[in-house]
């Protein structure tokens, strides 16, 4: 089996939208697909092209996010193994999708999507389920971030990106205070205010770029849920 192979099936996972398709289908979808590599804080895909261009994360971690006029940016939402990114609509896609860690995509040809669909009525209903599982994510964010403290905004975005460590050091998430200052959509002096606090109560560590948790239940208790 190639690695291309190998990062396909490792990505067809259960609830995936690639792991709802039926063998013959994901095989038609995948038939003219193309690898896209991409380093940490690259743009994947602009706002100007996502329209006409959808992929599947095969490694690492993306985000999809929206910028105001003045530069602001926030993240809408974090994908990982599995997930789908980029527009499924027609139009203009008013999302980019950044690489918040070096990432693999596999990118998908819309005009095959939009044949698959016609072709099995199984590929549209995973679409359903996807398009379901993003409203979920959006709506979650747009509460946090309208009716949430910025305690609770920056507490759901460190574990929204905090990953197993390889070194066997707990969570960590790989990000700068300016980073996630854009997730949030604040200043980097406001998250640095919040995370010196995060500091002082032990809830996590800090280094250039990386955020080690600590106490992933107490930054769970922040934004009011019971565990992380």
């Amino acid at each position: 089996m190639s690695a291309r192979h190998e990062l396909i099936e490792a990505a067809s996972l259960p609830g995936t939208f690639l792991g709802r398709l039926s063998d013959a289908s994901r095989e038609a979808l995948l038939r003219d697909s193309a690898i896209v590599e991409a380093r940490r804080g690259q743009v994947v895909f602009s706002a100007d092209e996502a329209a006409d261009r959808v992929g599947i994360v095969l490694e690492g971690m993306v985000r999809t996010l929206i910028e105001a006029g003045d530069g602001r940016r926030l993240t809408v939402r974090y994908a990982r193994l599995g997930n789908m990114v980029g527009s499924i609509t027609v139009g203009r896609g008013a999302l980019s999708v950044q690489a918040v860690s070096d990432c693999v995509l596999l990118e998908i040809s819309s005009a095959t999507l939009q044949a698959c669909i016609v072709a099995d009525v199984g590929v549209g209903l995973a679409l359903i389920a996807e398009v379901g599982q993003r409203l979920q994510d959006t709506y979650a964010t747009l509460a946090s971030n309208t009716f949430g403290s910025m305690r609770e905004r920056v507490a759901r975005h460190i574990l929204d990106l905090a990953v197993g460590d390889p070194g066997g050091a707990g969570l960590t998430a790989a990000v700068t205070q300016e980073g996630l200052a854009d997730a949030v959509g604040t200043v980097r002096e406001v998250v640095a205010r919040t995370l010196r606090d995060f500091r002082a109560e032990g809830l996590v560590a800090t280094t250039p770029g990386r955020i080690q948790v600590l106490d992933a239940d107490g930054l769970a208790a922040i934004i009011g849920r019971d565990s992380a």
